[in-house]
Formats: C-alpha cells, structure tokens, sequence
C-alpha cells in the first residue's frame, strides 16, 4: 500500500535525521573535551592514601585480662599499624631542585598526632626513588624526580605514651608542592581531608575528562528533560484542540484535493497532518498542523513521556552529584 510505504520511508527518515544528531553531539563533546584537555592548565598534586588502618592494643573482651606491649623496653598504652600509598596523581612530575622545581624543602611533610612516635617503617613497594624518614610523630619524603603515577606504599607501625580517642590520620604538614597539593585520603573510611572530588581518586587525566564528560552529558540530559516536561503538555493541548476544532474541516478540504497530487496518501493525511508538506495547505482555511512532527498526542504518549523526561532529570541531577561531590 502507498500510504503504509510512506509511513515506514517517513520513520525511517526520522531515525536517520536522530542518529545524525547524536552523532553530532557526541562528535561535538569529544572535540571540546580533546580541546579542552590541550590547553587546560596543568597541576602538580598528591595523595597519602591510607590503605588499611589497624589497632593492635585492643584485648578481647574477657574479665579481668590484662595486657601490656612494649617496644625496646618502652611501655605503650596504644599501638597502630597503617598501610599507606604515596602517589603522584597530578598532571606534571614532582622536581625538588633544578630550573623546572616545583616541591620545596626536598620533598613532602607529614605529621601524626603529637602524642603518638613513629616506632618502625617498612617498605612494601616502591617505583620511583626516594627515601621515607621518621622524627618522632612525624615523617618526610623526600625524592629528586617523581613522575605522573608512581606510588610508594609502606607499613608504618606507631607507638603512644596514652591511649588515642580516635585513629592517628596524618595530616600535611607544610605547603611544599608549588601551586599544587597533597591531599590526605583514608580508603578505610572513605573520608578525604579537604574538597578532593571522587574522581580525584583516579589518576588523571580520568578526573578531569570525567567531570567534564559528565558535567557536559547532565547538561545535556537535563535541557532536553525539561524540555519535554514544559513542551510536551502543551504540545498535547495544541494538537488535541485543532483536532477538535479543525479535523473535520481538515478532512473535507483534502478530500477535495487531486489523488495523484497527493501520491494518494489522502487516508494516512488525515491520520498524520503533520506529514503535509508545508506549501500543501496555502488552499486550507483553517491554521497549519501546530507541530511538524507529532510526538505526544494520545494520553499514553504524554505520561510515558514525562515519567521518562522525570525519571532522566533525576538521573542527571543524581549524576552530577555524583560527578562533583567532594
């Protein structure tokens, strides 16, 4: 039938017309992503990961059981095993000395709890040369060249004259990365000292392309969201009253128009006015088909739209929560 046949060459001519415009887009955002990550400023910056954080001097809950640890003759009323990462998770390497430094004082700082005394460091893996120095609650890394994604993870052991009313998380002790910073980040509690986004948690450029990767798609998702909760209600009502003000006259005047003029499509016109072509109804008295292409007209259509557009901008805000929380 030719009615049946210009129905299927039309949807598919809309499919086409939509791939076209996601390709677009997509080809769009990675042109502005490769562009952005090019010319966007590069940063030095670091993270002390605590990887695993463990209490030693906890007796089992048994009445009347004392215990007592000691290290070298010294008494301690709290012992603490840490496992933590140090790693370059930047844009640029880390220089302590020539014309491109950028750390001051040699290396990094960091400082435990003042009542607490680094008793023992043991190294587990290193990829990048350096030396991890203790003086009493505090200790300092030291390197000459650090590059983008090198880690180095040791065992520290920490002793303390008094027992500790919270786990003994170091802290950054001096400002010595040039317009950078290390940031504290404890993996066993999911707490992270500072603003330090989530991404911030991968090695780059993953953080960067993925805020603005997400940031760009959220957008997207929710001006299109809010376009069809605000565009599809009233495009619901402007078909809905020219199908009952102007149907009937709509079919009458079309049925006075020639077949062949018309590729005999009169019955599947009468169903789809959208589908006249716009120089076809110079001859009608009534107002033009409100919409060039009909989207939301049954009442099926309008809920299935706006719990969709709804459930996309929940999605969008929940992504973009995600993306940026810190």
């Amino acid at each position: 039938m030719p009615d049946a046949s210009d129905s299927r060459r039309g949807s598919s001519w809309e499919w086409v017309k939509r791939l076209g415009l996601l390709v677009a887009i997509l080809a769009s955002i990675a042109a502005v992503i490769t562009l952005w990550l090019q010319v966007k400023t590069k940063a030095p910056a670091t993270q002390v990961q605590i990887l695993s954080l463990e209490r030693l001097t906890t007796p089992p809950e048994l009445p009347g059981l004392i215990t007592q640890v000691t290290y070298k003759g010294r008494s301690l009323a709290d012992l603490w095993k840490l496992r933590v990462r140090f790693l370059n998770n930047g844009d640029v390497t880390l220089l302590t000395e020539g014309p491109r430094q950028n750390v001051l004082r040699g290396g990094l700082d960091l400082s435990f709890p003042s009542s607490t005394r680094v008793i023992q460091l043991t190294p587990e893996a290193a990829h990048f040369p350096h030396t991890l120095s203790d003086a009493g609650s505090t200790l300092r890394l030291t390197f000459s060249q650090w590059r983008v994604g090198e880690s180095a993870d040791y065992t520290i052991w920490l002793g303390s004259s008094s027992r500790l009313s919270s786990a003994p998380v170091p802290s950054v002790a001096t400002r010595n990365i040039v317009d950078g910073e290390a940031r504290i980040v404890d993996l066993t509690s999911g707490l992270i000292a500072g603003p330090t986004a989530v991404l911030d948690l991968l090695p780059q450029p993953i953080p960067s392309a993925g805020r603005l990767l997400g940031g760009i798609f959220a957008g997207v998702f929710v001006i299109a969201s809010l376009f069809v909760l605000f565009g599809a209600p009233i495009e619901f009502v402007r078909v809905r009253f020219w199908r009952s003000k102007w149907q009937g006259a709509f079919n009458e005047w079309i049925d006075t128009l020639p077949k062949a003029r018309l590729f005999h499509r009169i019955e599947y016109l009468k169903k789809n006015p959208s589908s006249l072509p716009t120089e076809e109804w110079k001859g009608f008295e009534g107002p033009k088909f409100p919409v060039e292409s009909l989207s939301f007209e049954t009442w099926s259509d309008l809920i299935i739209g706006l719990l969709l557009s709804s459930m996309t901008l929940f999605a969008s805000g929940a992504l973009m929560a995600l993306v940026f929380r810190t």
